[in-house]
């Protein structure tokens, strides 16, 4: 995985290249636009902790096929306020060997309003790849025919990309 992130005064950017070399059996099978469901296709998660609390922290998912969702774990504080003006968007695009994901963050969207210049964030960036695309119209998580998933992760978790505890941490500049 390739990312970049840099921060506007108003908004945090994320930009991830995730080579594949199988582009056409990567999982796409939702619809792009939100649902909560989008971890079941080939799917980003960034996800951070400004606070550095490792327990409260905002979750980001695009997939391969342009499906989004945002998540929040623990309050106080809440990350994610709502509000229209503050909605986050995300793009996806596929070629024959990659894909990208971008994501903008509006930092009004965060319970976090300081600045961002020297803050020290616990964060991970995960990859959930599914690895049996002939599995892919199946329903999940039937015992032994479960489709499993390979999970690359910048951090030094345990595999649960959700463990605030085994997040990295990002130095913002």
């Amino acid at each position: 995985l390739q990312a970049r992130l840099f921060t506007t005064e108003t908004d945090l950017y994320v930009g991830v290249t995730v080579p594949e070399p199988k582009m056409l059996e990567i999982r796409t099978r939702l619809a792009p636009g939100r649902s909560g469901d989008c971890w079941q296709d080939d799917v980003l998660e960034f996800f951070i902790d400004f606070g550095r609390t490792t327990r409260f922290f905002g979750q980001w998912d695009l997939s391969a096929g342009g499906t989004y969702c945002t998540w929040q774990l623990g309050a106080p504080p809440a990350f994610l306020t709502g509000r229209a003006e503050a909605l986050p968007a995300f793009a996806a695009r596929r070629s024959a060997a990659a894909y990208t994901a971008e994501m903008r963050i509006p930092l009004a969207s965060l319970a976090y309003q300081g600045s961002l210049a020297s803050l020290v964030a616990n964060a991970n960036l995960r990859r959930l790849r599914w690895l049996s695309p002939a599995m892919s119209a199946e329903p999940l998580m039937q015992g032994a025919q479960a489709e499993q998933r390979c999970n690359i992760s910048w951090s030094k978790s345990d595999g649960s990309g959700h463990n605030p505890l085994g997040f990295n941490f990002l130095r913002f500049e």
